[in-house]
């Protein structure tokens, strides 16, 4: 049975490396091939300047059967033990399958 949920997405990254929203979509769990995780850490970038956003922003990055890849926007995180925790749980939410970091 198809298991439809709706996913933050990205289709570009702002000048400092982070994904940046650009809509929403429904997709269909039962089509995703693949996924990969990815994280932006801004703290260094940060440091040097104060308009850059500081911390962790995790992604997964998602291949649908029909072709079609998605980057889905996970938030931002102060620790990056608190950003890779989220990308599991998300991903088990997702696919159920974990993602090995």
């Amino acid at each position: 049975m198809a298991r439809f949920e709706q996913v933050v997405l990205s289709n570009d990254d702002d000048e400092y490396g982070i994904p940046r929203f650009s809509g929403v979509a429904v997709i269909n769990t039962d089509e995703i091939q693949t996924v990969e995780a990815g994280m932006r850490d801004t703290i260094f970038a940060a440091d040097f300047d104060p308009r850059c956003p500081r911390g962790y922003f995790p992604f997964l990055t998602i291949a649908m059967r029909g072709g079609d890849r998605h980057t889905l926007l996970l938030g931002q995180y102060e620790a990056p033990e608190e950003a890779e925790a989220e990308l599991e749980r998300f991903t088990r939410w997702l696919t159920g399958q974990p993602i090995l970091l």
